[in-house]
C-alpha cells in the first residue's frame, strides 16, 4: 500500500472520530437542557462544604509543611502515625466535634497511599476530614 493511501485512510478515520465526536458533545448538550429548553445549571457546591475546605486547607498545609508530604512513599510508620496525629489535633479548628476515629482513618490512609505509591495531597486530606466528619 502506497504512502499516500495509508495517510488517505488514517485521515478519514480521524474525520469520523472528530464527527462521532462532535455528535456525542451535540447529543450530551441536548440532554441537559431542560423542557422549557433552557440549559440547566449544574448543582453549585454547598457553602458549607466550601468554607470548610477553605478553612481546612491552611491547617493541613501547616500540618504538611511541618511534618512533610502526605505521600511521601518511604515515610515510616512513625512518620505516618505523627502526621495522622497532627490532623487530628487541628481537626477541631476545622469541623465541630471531631470525631475520636479521624487520627485511626487518617492513619490507615495515609498507609495505602504510601504503599501504592499513590498521590496525595492537602485538598485530599480535607476531602478526608470532611467525609469523615458528615459520615458518622
Amino acid at each position: 500500500m502506497r504512502v499516500s493511501a495509508v495517510l488517505g485512510v488514517l485521515l478519514a478515520t480521524v474525520v469520523d472520530v472528530c464527527q462521532a465526536q462532535d455528535e456525542a458533545d451535540l447529543e450530551e448538550d441536548l440532554l441537559e437542557e431542560s423542557d422549557d429548553g433552557e440549559e440547566e445549571e449544574e448543582p453549585e457546591e454547598d457553602d458549607d462544604e466550601a468554607g470548610l475546605r477553605m478553612k481546612c486547607l491552611p491547617h493541613v498545609e501547616a500540618v504538611e509543611a511541618e511534618h512533610g508530604y502526605f505521600d511521601d512513599h518511604e515515610a515510616t510508620d512513625d512518620q505516618l502515625a505523627a502526621k495522622a496525629n497532627a490532623i487530628a489535633a487541628v481537626a477541631g479548628q476545622i469541623v465541630d466535634s471531631p470525631k475520636e476515629s479521624l487520627k485511626d482513618v487518617v492513619h490507615a490512609k495515609l498507609k495505602s497511599i504510601r504503599d501504592g505509591k499513590l498521590p496525595y495531597g492537602a485538598r485530599d486530606v480535607c476531602t478526608l476530614v470532611e467525609v469523615h466528619h458528615l459520615e458518622l
